[in-house]
């Protein structure tokens, strides 16, 4: 039995999470006892794995951070919040070290290149790596982070795995192996899901003479909440309500004395929090009977049975994965327009100008008109492409390639 430890960089159970689980239930037990090495807050994660008893976990003192990426956002090299990165990085660099010395380890797998300096670590014990790209550079030719941070990848990470083409061509020019695992759904459980659809609408008590649109990204700047809200208050239908998903919702305002510590009290001061300046909007722009709120689940599935249209507006480069989930529980998706999704773009997917409230506005109204409710041509697509049954035998070829057991294909 040879040992893998996966080093994870969040606490909620979001689409990195998602994609995390599924890889620890689809490594084959008998060949691998597996680990997962991650931060101890938010809890969420760490008491899922526990609960499903799938795999060993290990919870990190200190948070894994990198300081190109925090939170999906990409700050200045020498801003407040990139310094503090980087001492934090440094700061960790031990107990992850310790870790990794301590243990008898085969594989270390990180499951974003937020962590990409832990395969330098790594390779001080001669220990096999693979590094899962799941967010995209920007493209900027002069960006020395960027430069720093594919050089050290390929340098010390035997694989990296991605889970686009766009992104994969980003290291052709880079001696590396390289794989493609597209992100994974558990087709069955939507199908599932879908056959009770009625049942699950009264689950929710939801007016079934309303129109749904989901949206899954919470309260956050980088998918785009500001945008979404932005647009909800462009259109003039009545009927239209925002499901929220991944935000519990405890005040209508968020005043001063909701705030806790000193450094959330100074943003709230110097108008920077964002969740305030959402929960804000709301209220002075009359939505509050227009949005509802509801918090992050492993079944994500059940919220895509109760919707009507799916919204994706990020304000960066984001991946794909609401599309695919959309397409199999056959809703239309109005989504950013940006560069790394458009391999993924299907005949029921809408673009908008990202950042564009009004043109998002305008492109949900045409999903809730339109006519189309055949999906079956993205529902096959997705299901080739996407479906959970084959990421037992894809890990396994990614495992044998970063054992030097087979070729490796671009």
């Amino acid at each position: 039995m040879r040992n893998i430890f996966i080093f994870n960089h969040v606490g909620i159970i979001g689409g990195s999470g998602i994609s995390l689980l599924q890889i620890v239930e689809a490594i084959d037990k008998k060949e691998y006892i597996v680990t997962v090495v991650t931060v101890s807050s938010p809890k969420d994660l760490v008491e899922y794995l526990k609960s499903k008893n799938v795999c060993k976990v290990i919870e990190l003192k200190t948070n894994v951070l990198s300081y190109y990426y925090s939170n999906g956002s990409r700050p200045f090299l020498l801003s407040p919040v990139s310094i503090k990165n980087i001492y934090k990085i440094i700061s960790n660099k031990k107990e992850i070290e310790s870790i990794i010395n301590y243990n008898d380890i085969d594989i270390i797998m990180v499951n974003s290149m937020t962590m990409f300096y832990i395969g330098k670590i790594a390779k001080k014990y001669n220990i096999k790596t693979i590094c899962w790209q799941r967010e995209t550079f920007p493209n900027s030719i002069f960006s020395v982070r960027k430069l720093y941070m594919k050089y050290i990848m390929a340098k010390y990470f035997d694989v990296i795995t991605f889970i686009s083409n766009f992104d994969m061509r980003g290291f052709e020019k880079y001696n590396v192996k390289t794989m493609l695992i597209y992100d994974k759904i558990d087709i069955s459980a939507f199908d599932k899901m879908r056959e009770n659809k009625s049942e699950v609408k009264s689950l929710f008590s939801l007016n079934k003479e309303k129109k749904y649109i989901l949206f899954l990204g919470g309260i956050n700047k980088i998918k785009g909440t500001h945008v979404a809200l932005k647009a909800l208050s462009l259109i003039s239908e009545r009927n239209v309500v925002l499901i929220i998903v991944g935000y519990e919702k405890m005040y209508d305002v968020k005043t001063l004395s909701s705030c806790k510590g000193i450094k959330s009290k100074l943003r709230h001061i110097m108008h920077l929090d964002y969740e305030a300046y959402c929960l804000k909007y709301i209220k002075t722009h009359n939505l509050g009977d227009k949005v509802l709120f509801y918090p992050l689940v492993t079944d994500v599935e059940k919220y895509y049975n109760i919707a009507d249209v799916l919204i994706f507006p990020s304000t960066e480069a984001h991946q794909s994965r609401p599309l695919y989930e959309a397409a199999i529980a056959k809703i239309p998706t109005v989504i950013s327009n940006y560069p790394n999704t458009k391999e993924f773009i299907l005949e029921s997917t809408y673009e908008f100008i990202p950042k564009n409230e009004l043109d998002l506005a305008e492109k949900i109204v045409m999903a809730l008109s339109s006519k189309n409710d055949d999906f079956q041509k993205e529902y096959d697509l997705v299901k080739k492409n996407h479906d959970i049954n084959s990421l037992k035998q894809d890990l396994k070829k990614l495992l044998d390639i970063a054992n030097n057991n087979l070729m490796y294909r671009l």
